[in-house]
């Protein structure tokens, strides 16, 4: 029970009523005192007040405020001229768990720790030109750990200072502005609802303060961000899951209901995996979504992201460009060192359009996507990549299976120019041709990303036709492995110098390769030219980048003497597949074939002539059978994305699991 002991001195003049005097002392105990539309009471008060006329000082008081210990003093400011009458200060250590619960904000669990804060009441001086009673708070908030995303990141131990005036302009308002060391500004409209004090406004500010417009029913964002992490925040923001649906605590609003609109300049924007350079971010808060515009260099567009992220929902997308150019360090370098913790089960979907698409150095035309979420992942039917030069259509899945990452990818591609195309892939435009195709199919463990072809097994077959052979250095591009017998007439100049002085025409090049782990193997890349047919057998070094290859090369003799079709194979044979039987046969008296070793580096291979008695072939030997086998569950996984990709035919259109197996064999 609270208690006072008083002892007090009245002077009144007769002659001057207004000169009066009032002294006194005032000793308390167990004392409660608090503001009528504030819920949070300072309790068990005790200790010594002095008291002249209506000022009040105290110099050690003690008591309670959120059930936590808390000194209290009093200062007296008499001058005439002074803007208030008398400052409490209280203060004391207090955990952020029950300032959050005092402030009616939504426990997202990313604040934590404790804290000492000094709080200032300022009373209005008598008299006009008074401030209105105020609160002061400060603190360096030392103690007080932030795990929310940068630019809101802080260590326990480091000192942030605080500084907070909350004014109240009438009964049931209060006007609140806060500041951070680090450059945040805050000015908050509050309004007393029936429960709690909910924002009705207010503008908050990153880096130099501007004449930016406050939020109507909510918080506006405004300001300069060296960094923001799309993913991260999004993470932060996601709706707690309970029992299927979102939960917050009774009482609580969500956090994106404090917010209206944002309007940022971000100097470093990551998501996707990959960093977009001086982007203008404009975000409405939707009642459901994030309605997001990106403008800079490398994106434009616009993306509805949900706040409830997960396999319930869908990411939409309408860009006018995306140019995935400058992939993060943690999403290149260091993926292959560390294992990949993100699942794909519970991501929400993605559809959208690009119109000008980019993946690192290759320019992709339009995309058009429409990825699902399934039961264990992400799940792409069927994606169209469209530039002038090619088509292509893309499908996939990102799944996990008895708890591991699985990623598989089937791509069909089309050429209508294949010098354009290959620019446009970033590699080296070795070949022209008005006809190209490619198919592939790849499985990997992990998720899908740069490194997929590095990382996978499965096949590749490609076709070239009808084209010419350019006379052009490396520099122009990346060399493209699979492609060695396209490089190989340049590189053999000596040899074919009647030759290789204009254009070296071709009818096709063709080839299957079987993809493990890094490497390529085939067993019949060839190319049946105009003036030469070439063949060849061997590895290539995708992660390597680099050449294990036996090649052989025949002039055609044609003005020499005649060739019988039963020798060149037939219409049954490819001339591909004649070479390459020469390779592991002898010579064909007076044919002329000349082989060749290939090793060592795709832009300095070592290219060796050799007698056909001194070729080593038995590295090759039996091609097929010496290729890595994909077992019977990675057969399996492949046709069946295959046939997912494929719209609904009879069963005399779906292969069985042995095309697959049989894509590289040839007939000696």
């Amino acid at each position: 029970m609270s208690s006072a002991a008083a002892s007090v001195k009245l002077e009144i003049p007769l002659r001057n009523v207004a000169d009066w005097k009032f002294r006194g002392q005032v000793d308390i105990a167990d004392t409660s005192v608090w503001l009528t539309w504030l819920a949070p009471r300072l309790t068990e008060i005790s200790g010594h007040l002095d008291i002249e006329n209506i000022y009040v000082s105290a110099d050690r008081l003690s008591g309670q405020l959120l059930d936590e210990p808390v000194d209290i003093s009093i200062e007296a400011n008499p001058a005439a001229d002074a803007n208030f009458s008398n400052r409490a200060s209280v203060s004391g250590s207090f955990p952020y768990e029950r300032l959050e619960a005092e402030l009616g904000l939504p426990q997202l669990g990313k604040l934590s720790g404790r804290t000492d804060i000094k709080v200032a009441a300022m009373f209005p001086a008598p008299g006009e030109g008074s401030l209105p009673f105020r609160l002061l708070l400060h603190s360096d908030l030392q103690g007080v750990a932030s795990a929310l995303p940068h630019p809101l990141t802080k260590a326990a131990a480091e000192i942030e200072l605080f500084d907070a005036e909350i004014l109240f302009p009438e009964r049931g308002y209060i006007d609140a502005r806060f500041s951070l060391q680090r450059g945040l500004r805050a000015d908050l409209d509050y309004r007393r609802t029936e429960q709690r004090w909910a924002i009705t406004g207010g503008l908050a500010q990153f880096g130099i303060p501007t004449n930016a417009s406050p939020g109507d029913g909510g918080v506006a964002i405004h300001g300069f961000i060296d960094r923001l992490d799309v993913d991260e925040w999004a993470s932060a923001f996601a709706e707690p899951k309970q029992g299927g649906a979102a939960a917050w605590p009774e009482g609580r609003g969500r956090w994106q209901d404090l917010f209206t609109r944002a309007d940022l300049m971000v100097s470093d924007l990551r998501v996707l995996g990959f960093s977009f350079r001086d982007t203008d971010v404009r975000a409405e808060f939707g009642s459901s979504a994030w309605n997001v515009n990106l403008i800079c260099p490398w994106l434009e567009g616009q993306i509805l992201v949900p706040y409830q992220f997960d396999a319930s929902q869908t990411i939409e997308a309408e860009m006018v460009r995306m140019l995935l150019i400058e992939p993060l360090e943690t999403a290149s370098e260091t993926a292959a060192d560390e294992e990949y913790t993100s699942t794909p089960a519970g991501l929400p979907g993605f559809r959208g359009t690009v119109k000008e698409f980019a993946l690192a150095d290759m320019r992709l035309g339009q995309l058009e996507a429409d990825v699902r979420s399934v039961a264990n992942g992400l799940e792409a039917a069927a994606m169209t990549l469209s530039s002038p030069s090619f088509s292509a259509t893309v499908s996939g899945d990102w799944l996990e299976v008895d708890s591991a990452q699985r990623s598989r990818l089937h791509l069909e591609l089309e050429s209508s120019d294949m010098q354009t195309t290959l620019d446009e892939l970033g590699y080296a435009p070795l070949i022209s041709a008005t006809s190209g195709s490619m198919v592939a199919d790849l499985l990997w463990e992990g998720a899908p990303g740069l490194a997929a072809v590095g990382e996978s097994t499965g096949t590749v077959s490609m076709t070239i036709r009808e084209g010419f052979i350019n006379d052009i250095d490396a520099g122009g591009g990346r060399l493209l492995g699979l492609l060695s017998v396209a490089s190989l007439p340049r590189r053999l100049a000596l040899d074919f110098t009647d030759l290789t002085e204009k254009k070296l025409q071709f009818r096709e090049i063709s080839g299957d390769f079987r993809i493990d782990f890094g490497d390529a193997w085939t067993c019949n890349l060839g190319m049946e030219g105009e003036v030469a047919d070439m063949a060849l057998v061997g590895r290539t070094g995708i992660n390597a980048q680099d050449y294990n290859q036996v090649a052989v090369v025949r002039p055609h003799v044609s003005n020499l003497m005649p060739v019988p079709a039963a020798f060149l194979g037939g219409p049954a044979v490819g001339v591909a597949a004649l070479l390459v039987s020469q390779i592991f046969k002898k010579p064909l008296s007076g044919i002329g074939e000349s082989y060749y070793t290939i090793q060592g580096s795709w832009e300095d291979s070592e290219i060796v002539s050799a007698q056909r008695s001194e070729l080593d072939t038995t590295p090759f030997a039996n091609c097929e059978n010496q290729l890595p086998a994909l077992s019977p569950e990675e057969l399996a996984a492949i046709q069946e994305l295959i046939n997912q990709s494929r719209q609904p035919a009879d069963a005399s259109d779906v292969s069985d699991t042995s095309t697959i197996e049989n894509k590289t064999s040839v007939t000696p």
